[in-house]
């Protein structure tokens, strides 16, 4: 919970300033564990809304390769927890290069 860890100590310095919080950027396209994003999704989610209450939450990361994870993880019902979802490209296609 590093991550969460992190986000306590500095929300208090952009609370207000900010209009919402983007988080679940991937490095890598392998996609992680539907239950165990979700839950990441839920905890991000409530952490920051205790800090900043009108901000939003934007679950980053999110690639047009990604549907039926994504079908998945709204399954996990993580929908309430989020205000909008952020997403990427997949791998470029040849065609578009």
């Amino acid at each position: 919970m590093r991550g969460i860890a992190s986000f306590v100590q500095w929300r208090p310095r952009y609370r207000g300033t900010v209009r919402g919080y983007a988080f679940g950027f991937r490095s890598s396209a392998a996609v992680p564990a539907v239950q165990d994003h979700a839950f990441f999704v839920k905890t991000t989610a409530i952490n920051v809304r205790a800090g900043d209450a009108g901000a939003a939450t934007i679950m980053a990361g999110v690639r047009d390769t990604d549907a039926a994870w994504l079908s998945a993880l709204y399954s996990d019902d993580v929908a309430p927890y989020l205000d909008a979802i952020g997403s990427g490209c997949g791998e470029p296609e040849s065609r578009d290069l």
